[in-house]
């Protein structure tokens, strides 16, 4: 008869037994582990998240989720409509407010009407006028059609955008066609350096790799997200130039951000001949004579003091009437350094007051072209304009020209300049007028 064990020795077998086991499976499963390369363990660890991945991605896409991300020179800009739903009209979004002039309109064009929207910047707003929205020159224009075409009702829609750059204006002008226009005028070129987008940080906007990059929906969304939130706060304060620190040194984001700029027009252009929408583009034009460059920066070899003690010296003498002794002083510093700014708008305003205006307005047209702090549309901007238009065959606004006519040896200033790219009450007067038979014919 088989002796009886404990309870103590039957606890012991026990556990012996149940451990025998899951020792031997441990050791199984380390032999089948270290069977696999150290490669492969990497990639099992990861598979789970890469097919989390693949679903969101999926369902994204399934969904029909559209990044605000349109272009790869934005980075990741938020997006969001300028006018929003509010039954029969549609009206300019509340957070848009802070940039754009509140307006509501019909949904449906009355039958009749004639319906123009016109795209730009703080000039197109009316930037600095008494009554921006009445007097800039979008209401001049729909005033001066109405009393060319009696009987005809003229909504004129006003996109003007404080600080807008025109890759900012491409969604707006996208956007616009879904409510019937029968014209569209653009007049962008002055914010374009406004913003740091660091150009020089971006290989080729066209790459392959960027254009795979900026196809995941999933980076797009979670961006998209993150600016939501940064949203809450207003970009700008008070005056829309006030928070601008971003100064311009490198020749390569000069040609990166001309080429954007090109893209930006092209793409308006695109959406406005993809609805049969005639456009007219516009030239911008400066104060030349009365704006001081924004920046200057020492030339090579002298000091900020030592710079700032020259300018000093050479006002002095200016005031004192010495204009020849100063265009040396000016003349002596371009002879080394051709590219600065400062030292081109003295030459000019002493070959203004000594009466050679042509020398005075290729010095002034330098001073504003090598501004460090570039806040008026630079010479080459408006060629592009003018380039465009002549392969694209679109009628052109020439204002930069027609404000040149229309002041004293071509050299415009605060005769028509509130600041450095503002106009004056006269100013958008001479921009209603020139458009005038460009919009007639037009429409």
């Amino acid at each position: 008869m088989a002796k009886k064990l404990s309870r103590k020795n039957k606890s012991s077998l026990k556990n012996k037994i149940e451990a025998q086991p899951s020792e031997s499976i441990s050791i199984e499963v380390n032999k089948i582990a270290s069977r696999f390369p150290w490669w492969k363990k990497v990639v099992f660890s990861f598979l789970p998240l890469v097919l989390l991945l693949a679903l969101t991605e999926g369902g994204l896409w399934l969904a029909g989720y559209e990044s605000p991300v349109a272009d790869p020179y934005e980075s990741f800009v938020f997006r969001a409509p300028l006018f929003v739903d509010n039954g029969e009209t549609v009206v300019t979004d509340f957070p848009r407010r802070h940039f754009f002039h509140e307006q509501e309109f019909l949904k449906q064009k009355p039958a009749g009407a004639k319906r123009v929207f016109v795209f730009g910047g703080s000039t197109t707003y009316g930037y600095g006028l008494a009554n921006p929205r009445q007097e800039s020159y979008v209401s001049q224009l729909g005033i001066l059609l109405e009393q060319k075409f009696p009987g005809t009702r003229f909504e004129m829609i006003n996109c003007g955008g404080l600080s807008y750059a025109s890759y900012r204006l491409v969604d707006l002008v996208e956007e616009s066609m879904q409510y019937e226009p029968d014209l569209v005028i653009l007049m962008s070129g002055h914010n374009e350096f406004i913003e740091a987008r660091h150009y020089k940080d971006l290989i080729d906007g066209d790459s392959i790799t960027n254009r795979m990059w900026y196809s995941i929906r999933i980076v797009r969304l979670l961006y998209d997200l993150a600016t939501r939130v940064q949203e809450k706060k207003p970009m700008l304060t008070g005056n829309p130039f006030e928070t601008e620190k971003y100064i311009v040194r490198d020749e390569l984001e000069f040609q990166y951000t001309l080429d954007h700029y090109t893209r930006n027009l092209n793409r308006m252009a695109d959406a406005c001949q993809k609805h049969k929408v005639p456009m007219i583009i516009s030239t911008c034009p400066s104060n030349l004579l009365d704006q001081v460059p924004f920046r200057t920066d020492p030339p090579a070899g002298m000091s900020e003091k030592e710079f700032e003690q020259l300018i000093n010296k050479a006002s002095t003498l200016f005031d004192a009437g010495k204009y020849e002794e100063v265009l040396a002083l000016a003349n002596g510093v371009l002879k080394d350094n051709p590219k600065s700014a400062g030292s081109h708008y003295i030459a000019g305003l002493c070959d203004y007051q000594t009466g050679r205006m042509d020398e005075a307005r290729r010095h002034l047209m330098a001073a504003k072209d090598m501004d460090a702090f570039p806040k008026r549309a630079l010479t080459s901007f408006n060629e592009r304009v003018r380039e465009i238009s002549r392969q694209r065959g679109l009628p052109l606004f020439d204002a930069e020209k027609v404000f040149r006519d229309a002041s004293k040896y071509g050299l415009p200033g605060k005769n028509l300049f509130i600041d450095d790219c503002h106009p004056v009450l006269a100013g958008h007067r001479l921009f209603a007028e020139g458009l005038l038979p460009l919009a007639a014919r037009l429409l």
